[in-house]
């Protein structure tokens, strides 16, 4: 996402938003009383980026127990953006990192810095935040745009260090939903099944193998049992096919 910097005129006219542009007459005098205080500049920005976040960018999803959590639209991010560039506030998005889980998870995380930078007295300044952000790959959906997704993500992430939407997102409690037991067994032969494959097994030669020292199926082992196995499996670093 380097470069993806709006300047004054793209970034207001591509991302309309009339509650966070601010009008030409306004945007002249502050920089005018702004121009010879470089903490102004940040206690600007950060006023900026904590104000209550407008309702047609918050929607909501379902989450563990049914519950509704709220979340912000990406196109608020980019509009937050394109407002602070109208004031000088220059910002620049690098993503300095991907990691990408195609077996387990299938999800993409990025870590990605967000500089803002205005000038001062013919110099440079700039704040900095980096933060990780992740995407899961839903059905139907293509791992180009499980990138885009981790990338908006982590946008928003660095964007709330400074307050940004912290009216949405603080609000949120933390919700835990522990694991059934069903759901831990699930999860410990999954894991069973990815240190055989690390060892060179396949599925099958798994099977074998459970079968042979516990004389059950591996869908009718217990979570001692398949913690037990697991071990004998890491050990192995490799079978036979006589398994």
């Amino acid at each position: 996402m380097k470069g993806e910097t709006p300047s004054p005129e793209e970034g207001v006219l591509s991302v309309p938003n009339p509650v966070l542009i601010i009008p030409d007459t306004l945007a002249v005098e502050l920089i005018g009383k702004l121009k010879d205080n470089p903490v102004g500049w940040v206690f600007l920005m950060v006023g900026l980026l904590s104000k209550p976040t407008p309702k047609q960018f918050i929607s909501r999803h379902e989450g563990p127990h049914k519950s509704m959590i709220s979340y912000v639209d990406g196109s608020y991010a980019k509009a937050t953006r394109a407002a602070l560039t109208r004031l000088g506030i220059i910002s620049d998005f690098e993503i300095i990192q991907t990691e990408v889980d195609k077996d387990e998870e299938l999800e993409v995380s990025c870590l990605g810095r967000l500089t803002f930078k205005y000038y001062h007295a013919g110099a440079i300044n700039s704040v900095i935040s980096t933060q990780w952000g992740g995407c899961k790959k839903r059905s139907g959906m293509t791992w180009g745009n499980a990138r885009k997704g981790a990338a908006t993500d982590c946008l928003k992430k660095c964007l709330s260090e400074f307050g940004w939407a912290a009216d949405v997102y603080a609000t949120e409690p933390e919700v835990y939903e522990p694991p059934s037991k069903d759901d831990l067994r699930q999860q410990s032969i999954d894991t069973l099944y990815n240190i055989g494959s690390r060892a060179g097994m396949t599925k099958e030669l798994v099977d074998k193998f459970v079968a042979k020292e516990t004389g059950k199926a591996v869908g009718d082992l217990d979570v001692r049992d398949l913690a037990a196995i697991k071990r004998k499996v890491t050990k192995l670093g490799g079978v036979q096919d006589g398994y």
